[in-house]
């Protein structure tokens, strides 16, 4: 499977779709062609976080 780098713009559109149109986003329609990998400035994007909901996402995400 090829590997591709993905922003944090799409982890946050994914973070910020409602549960039921989740299967419709960029990052879920990408993770079924392409193995996702997220470079270090995601990372610290992820867990600087605007408030604490996101920081709980930004976690849970980079523990897979």
């Amino acid at each position: 499977m090829e590997l591709i780098c993905i922003d944090t713009d799409i982890l946050i559109s994914y973070w910020r779709t409602d549960k039921s149109n989740k299967g419709q986003t960029t990052l879920v329609k990408l993770s079924s062609t392409y193995q996702i990998a997220v470079s270090v400035i995601t990372v610290y994007e992820l867990l600087r976080g605007d408030d604490s909901l996101e920081d709980e996402f930004g976690i849970h995400f980079l523990a897979r």
